[in-house]
């Protein structure tokens, strides 16, 4: 298996756990604001979207987003796609975002479809404080990593609302 090969595997196994995770998601138990400064799960999941977005569109290929677009911020109505105080503050409606989600990972699917193993060796700066690194790993680490990551917070955010939160 090469590393392309690899990623496509990274990103389906992770969207099924998503998917599967965010199913029951009410939309009370999607904008339900915790304690301190976490993020409400609903924030968090147009978050980790928007961040495939970027990785795929922007970086990889110089590009807008689809986010930009398709003007998902008014169907969102949220000016970006970041964890900012207006996104901890936004109601958002998952059914709304799944179009988006979809249209995500066909991009997702079509730009790692469109690579050559060489390909993820390029470097990329992706400013400070990080600096540059390869598009292998960038992909991974802002596209697959940063979705588990987010959803281990959307997981235990159900938890502490009471329900189940992976739903193995």
């Amino acid at each position: 298996m090469d590393a392309i090969q690899l990623l496509k595997e990274n990103f389906s196994g992770a969207r099924m756990e998503v998917a599967g995770t965010i199913a029951d998601v009410t939309p009370a138990m999607a904008n339900w604001q915790p304690p301190g400064v976490a993020n409400p799960i609903g924030a968090l999941y147009v978050h980790m979207l928007h961040a495939q977005d970027m990785v795929v569109h922007q970086m990889v290929q110089g590009k807008k987003t689809i986010w930009e677009n398709e003007g998902w911020d008014k169907k969102v109505k949220l000016a970006f796609g970041g964890l900012t105080p207006e996104a901890r503050n936004a109601k958002i409606d998952l059914a709304t975002v799944k179009p988006y989600a979809d249209a995500v990972a066909k991009a997702v699917d079509a730009c790692l479809n469109s690579l050559k193993p060489a390909d993820l060796d390029r470097k990329i700066n992706v400013g400070p404080p990080i600096g540059e690194m390869s598009l292998g790993s960038i992909i991974q680490a802002f596209g697959v990593g940063h979705m588990l990551s987010h959803l281990g917070e959307i997981s235990a955010l159900k938890g502490i609302q009471g329900k189940k939160g992976y739903p193995f």
